[in-house]
């Protein structure tokens, strides 16, 4: 147990109030004296057997045992079926520990359900308390949503444009972040979602010279020439998409727009349902924007990134900076693995987590790489992954994830990022936004469910019918 249990102490006798027995007179009845081991035994036995049996029968031994006898635990120390017992009965908990309480019993819970099922009795509970343990310890576990909803917007800018661009090029191999067994066809949904939370923004899209996209007329296109026969889920998907930001950049800048417009780099299957404009409050000082999860062996997400307006050329450097360290012979999250490098994270999960405490209790985490200042934000805010994705949080770390509808509008969770097999339900989630705002797509996203194996059997018809009503059915992907 983390939580050392404590019996209460006898005081000690009033050396004042003692009486004594005169030498020369005998007590009326002479006691046989009592052994003291066989006693201590039993007082043992018997606490170990209330450890290991607490459903011994009434009658027994255990339930015979007189209670004062036996170390009561305290209201932290409570298991979780005596927790849940004891609120049915109608108990009450003391104010001080209601918080405590929370936290211990979602760690328990979830250590419990983790714990090896082959494990001997001997060596089970040795696991759990470990798993205990750093579940408490972790910054985001006790604190992370108190704080999130604390730590509030940061403040507006005004007299500022947003360009919103998105990456998206299929070249000879493929499409990078792209699932054709999800979206039978790129989802430009991102496009009308930007123009509901960040009305009057720009809207681009960058790719290669060939790759074919439908968009609307009033969204930019850029194309790069690039290698396509290399573009795919390989290592060099996040090199062109990071050649291609560079030379989004300088454009912009050719055109005289650098002073005056914010860029938000960001990925097609990402939904930004309400405005992020307040990344850049407070003077924007800093060069370039990244976000930060928990996930310590992939902490940093490029789903969406943030350049001030006056500060291209120092974005510019940074991403030089990210690609003279390109793992070439990595994988297609090589882009990330650059990052992760680049900022100090690698092999370094207590700086993650610290940095991720940072992030939620003061709005971001700002360091300086090669005299540029880099900011991280919290992804659980601006690049929310629904449950058990990296760049959300570890799910085989930490039980925290953001997923009833209270919690999502109480964090106020401004970008959701469907990556990988969440990327089915991404069309709902439009529909619901689009119908409900904010909002709705907090209520659809609280009614998904979390597992790959609960995705292959989704009846999305369903589900909108239950948000949206048999009136509006879902368009088909």
């Amino acid at each position: 147990m983390l939580v050392r249990r404590t019996t209460k102490a006898s005081n000690p006798p009033n050396p004042s109030k003692l009486t004594t027995t005169p030498l020369d007179r005998e007590p009326a009845l002479k006691r046989a004296p009592v052994p003291l081991l066989p006693v201590v035994l039993l007082i043992c036995c018997g606490v170990a057997a209330s450890r290991l049996l607490p459903g011994t029968a009434p009658g027994g031994l255990l339930t015979s045992t007189p209670a004062d006898i036996l170390p009561r635990p305290s209201p932290v120390e409570l298991s979780l079926a005596e927790q849940s017992s004891s609120l049915a009965a109608g108990g009450t908990l003391q104010p001080e520990l209601q918080s405590l309480l929370q936290g211990d019993l979602r760690c328990r819970s979830w250590c419990l359900d983790r714990a090896d099922p082959s494990a001997s009795p001997r060596s089970r509970p040795p696991q759990i308390d470990t798993c205990f343990a750093r579940c408490l310890a972790h910054p985001e576990v006790m604190g992370f949503l108190p704080a999130l909803e604390a730590s509030g917007a940061l403040p507006e800018p005004s007299g500022r444009k947003v360009l919103f661009a998105a990456w998206y090029a299929e070249g000879e191999r493929g499409a990078e972040g792209h699932d054709k067994d999800q979206l039978s066809k790129p989802d430009t949904s991102f496009i009308s979602t930007l123009r509901r939370s960040h009305p009057g923004c720009t809207v681009a899209v960058l790719t290669d010279q060939a790759t074919q996209i439908d968009l609307p007329a009033d969204v930019r296109l850029f194309r790069f020439t690039i290698d396509r026969s290399k573009l795919g889920r390989n290592p060099y998907a996040n090199y062109y998409q990071y050649l291609a930001q560079i030379a989004f950049m300088k454009q912009l800048a050719a055109e005289g727009l650098e002073h005056s417009t914010d860029v938000v780099f960001l990925d097609m299957d990402a939904l930004v349902v309400d405005s992020i404009a307040e990344v850049f409050g407070q003077g924007a000082q800093f060069d370039y924007g990244l976000t930060l999860s928990d996930a310590t062996d992939m902490p940093v997400n490029i789903g969406i990134q943030f350049v001030p307006r006056g500060r291209y050329g120092s974005a510019i450097a940074f991403l030089q900076d990210v690609i003279a360290i390109y793992p070439f012979n990595s994988t297609f999250t090589a882009g990330q693995e650059a990052l992760t490098d680049l900022l100090g994270f690698k092999d370094d999960p207590e700086e993650v987590l610290s940095r991720v405490n940072i992030s939620v209790q003061e709005g971001r985490t700002c360091q300086q790489v090669g005299g540029r200042t880099v900011c991280l934000f919290t992804c659980m805010r601006y690049n929310y992954c629904h449950v058990d994705q990296s760049c959300c949080t570890d799910p085989a770390r930490l039980p925290v994830s953001l997923t009833s509808f209270d919690d999502l509008a109480a964090a106020r969770v401004k970008v959701l990022h469907f990556v990988g097999h969440r990327k089915k339900a991404l069309p709902l989630v439009h529909r619901a936004f689009m119908a409900g705002g904010a909002e709705g797509a907090y209520k659809a996203l609280s009614i998904l469910p979390h597992a790959l194996s609960d995705y292959d059997k989704i009846d999305l018809a369903a589900l909108e019918k239950t948000l949206l009503g048999p009136s509006q059915p879902l368009a088909d992907l």
